[in-house]
């Protein structure tokens, strides 16, 4: 089920929003999530250079994204390679936990860098499968 959080982008912008839906639904089929997970999005703006984040319940099977319409705009963004881009993120999810409890639990002289180093890690294989061809197929019917 995908609920959409009505703001003022998704009333300026509604062809994006149904695209952006339209799209999630796609990529969770395409990542294998079924019926008994649940999708809550958001349009607004999010700031620090970002057109999307990603946030996610695994226990409770919810997923929070949330879309800065107006940069992605802005930034002439790919929305739909935006999205597959932050659902990468939901089986990567339990992964980004370990790596934040690890900042807050580690000694401060070397929590920081390996924090850093550990994100980068995650952020670079969400990259990878965000860029793996079967997306191509799944959205555009590409071979």
């Amino acid at each position: 089920m995908i609920h959409v959080r009505k703001s003022r982008q998704t009333e300026q912008y509604p062809e994006l929003v149904e695209a952006v839906h339209d799209t999630v639904d796609k990529v969770a089929n395409g990542l294998g999530l079924d019926d008994t997970w649940r999708f809550k999005l958001s349009f607004k703006r999010i700031g620090d250079g970002c057109v999307a984040t990603c946030e996610c319940e695994w226990e409770y099977r919810l997923v929070f994204l949330t879309f800065d319409l107006k940069f992605a705009i802005e930034e002439k963004v790919d929305l739909e390679r935006a999205v597959v881009h932050e659902m990468c993120h939901i089986p990567l999810w339990k992964t980004h936990e370990l790596i934040e409890a690890f900042y807050t639990l580690a000694p401060k002289d070397t929590a920081e860098s390996l924090h850093e180093q550990l994100r980068k890690v995650e952020e670079e294989a969400v990259t990878f499968l965000e860029h793996a061809p079967m997306w191509e197929v799944l959205l555009k019917g590409e071979k």
